[in-house]
């Protein structure tokens, strides 16, 4: 939606410049802070804070560098211990894990199982490269996860993150 308005946005200036000239678009991230200032509908002004955990390096290296460079700061682990081990590090302090589904030793649904004994609000999304009615027969607690299919775009996890930070709080019961 973004890219439309942006290119529309700059069809009307070059139509508008009847004897030629040049468009400059600038953007960049803002703190949390300065959002607050901004007149807006959207995800809600904030800091996200996002723990990403994926067994593939290619794929975590590739998934974290979109989302850092979306603005989101990014904590990274290779399995399902290891997120456990960050998540204690940083206190818990996360907006949201995005986790593969298939790893060695502890599997998605495991890590999810674990984390909710102490976040039990955490909004998560799965990655998988199977199908998403395969991986939910598999999570206990589906109704509280999103999916995501492998393989992504870099786009498509951002808008999925985007997308799902901007709902409202989950109440899990």
């Amino acid at each position: 939606q973004l890219e439309k308005v942006v290119v529309t946005l700059a069809v009307n200036a070059r139509d508008a410049m009847t004897n030629g000239g040049s468009i400059t678009l600038r953007t960049r991230n803002v703190d949390a802070a300065e959002a607050a200032q901004f007149s807006y509908t959207g995800m809600p002004p904030a800091d996200y804070v996002l723990l990403l955990v994926e067994d593939e390096d290619n794929v975590r290296a590739f998934s974290a560098r979109a989302l850092r460079a979306t603005g989101y700061e990014v904590f990274e682990a290779d399995s399902g211990e290891e997120a456990l081990y960050v998540l204690e590090d940083i206190g818990g302090q996360i907006d949201l894990m995005v986790s593969d589904v298939v790893m060695p030793e502890m599997d998605g649904p495991a890590l999810l199982l674990k984390v909710r004994e102490k976040l039990p609000n955490l909004k998560v999304i799965f990655v998988s490269g199977y199908a998403e009615e395969s991986v939910r027969q598999d999570i206990a607690d589906d109704r509280s996860v999103e999916f995501l299919a492998k393989p992504y775009s870099l786009d498509q996890i951002n808008s999925k993150v985007k997308e799902v930070l901007g709902k409202g709080a989950q109440t899990i019961q």
